[in-house]
């Protein structure tokens, strides 16, 4: 039985391989991309909801507003 990329079912042989330059000039190209999304940084209302979430995660208070 074939097996997919991972070595499970489903594959038509082994996955193919990418370069270490390969990477890296996809990485360049994300970065290109993506570098004004980044320097948008995260909305204040995700911020204080991922914040709760924590505290929520260590026993604290509810993450929702009051």
């Amino acid at each position: 039985m074939a097996q997919d990329a991972h070595g499970g079912p489903g594959s038509r042989g082994p996955a193919p391989k990418l370069g270490r330059d390969g990477r890296r000039e996809i990485g360049r190209a994300l970065g290109a991309m993506y570098d004004d999304v980044v320097r948008q940084g995260i909305p204040p209302h995700i911020v204080a909801l991922l914040d709760g979430l924590d505290r929520r995660a260590e026993g604290g208070l509810d993450p929702r507003p009051a």
